[in-house]
């Protein structure tokens, strides 16, 4: 228990050191993340000692409950000791993120646990109690497929069950009963013009998956939809100025790779990026940081620029672009000494 208990302060370290990312002005995030257990390394254990309470303060309030997930970044779902341990601290606070994923472990082998499919069927049973709608899609992948411990049997209560959460506007469940009037599936007959149907009531509603469909319908001529290039492209751009994300994408690759009919153009581009990320969407404001910090889609590198962006945004208290650099430093920008030495500031 005495090792536990120093492990745990060990990793609650790194919730302290996760958050210095947010006051520093030193690294220009990436995308990637490597493994925490490098810089838990560089951790001493009276280190440890002195910011555990703090972490456990953290670690309490709303607002940064989503640190919790930060050590448990991996590749290829393979987790260190140091992810596992704090994977189960997680569950033991009734985290619905660490049940959800111990429920795929269990059914996969992944994220450190063997397969057991019987406690997999228990745990996902448990949530599904408390009405976790991870734990109802799961139910309706298990009767549909055989997993999760359950027995396949698609058509008692797969498609009531979706049914249930597409009425709730669930993106997952609305994909997946488009996907099951496409091909059979989850209880849905295959039905094309149904799927086509569909598809037009819920983007109607500004549904990204039906938006997202749509889009590929009109482009590939699948769904219940012919192809045709010329209402694609004036539906992208409808959708892409009213903040949809697929729609920007589309439009994006269109002018950076000349597809759907668009012309290559990095100006007109750069002055869509500019125009969507004026109006607040984020994904553009990404884009539009990425292109400086990288020199890409219409923009003049700019490193600079694109450090001040972020911090910018981060000082609004925007996760995105706290993640962002959190997982900057993470990766190695800043050296272990020097986030030590932040450290001792604070504590």
């Amino acid at each position: 228990m005495g090792q536990l208990i120093q492990i745990d302060k060990k990793l609650k370290a790194v919730m302290v050191l996760s958050l210095l990312a947010i006051s520093s002005s030193n690294s220009f995030a990436s995308t990637e993340v490597v493994g925490l257990d490098r810089n838990l390394a560089h951790t001493t254990k009276q280190q440890c000692k002195l910011v555990s309470h703090q972490a456990d303060l953290m670690l309490a309030r709303p607002e940064t409950k989503w640190l919790r997930t930060l050590p448990l970044e991996s590749n290829f779902l393979v987790y260190t000791q140091t992810a596992c341990i704090w994977q189960e601290f997680l569950v033991s606070l009734n985290d619905p993120n660490a049940a959800m994923r111990k429920v795929r472990g269990l059914e996969y082998g992944i994220y450190g646990y063997q397969k057991n499919h019987d406690q997999a069927k228990e745990l996902n049973e448990q949530w599904l109690a408390k009405g976790a709608q991870w734990s109802i899609e799961n139910k309706i992948e298990g009767l549909e497929l055989g997993k999760y411990g359950y027995t396949k049997d698609p058509i008692l209560k797969a498609k009531e069950l979706n049914d249930l959460l597409v009425a709730n506007g669930d993106e997952l469940a609305i994909l997946r009963k488009i996907t099951g009037l496409t091909k059979g599936k989850y209880g849905y007959q295959q039905n094309h013009s149904q799927t086509g149907e569909f598809i037009d009531e819920w983007t109607s509603k500004g549904s990204l998956t039906a938006i997202s469909h749509k889009i590929d319908g009109l482009l590939i001529g699948e769904y219940g939809y012919k192809k045709n290039h010329d209402q694609a492209r004036e539906f992208i751009d409808e959708w892409a100025s009213k903040g949809s994300q697929s729609a920007m994408e589309s439009k994006t690759d269109g002018l950076k790779y000349r597809r759907y009919g668009y012309e290559e153009n990095p100006d007109q581009l750069k002055g869509c990026i500019e125009d969507w990320a004026d109006k607040g969407y984020q994904w553009a404001i990404e884009k539009k940081i990425e292109g400086l910090g990288y020199g890409s889609y219409g923009y003049e590198q700019n490193s600079d620029r694109a450090r001040e962006l972020n911090e910018q945004w981060i000082a609004k208290g925007h996760r995105w672009a706290m993640e962002r650099k959190i997982k900057g430093l993470i990766q190695g920008t800043l050296p272990p000494d020097a986030i030590l030495q932040d450290l001792k500031k604070i504590v």
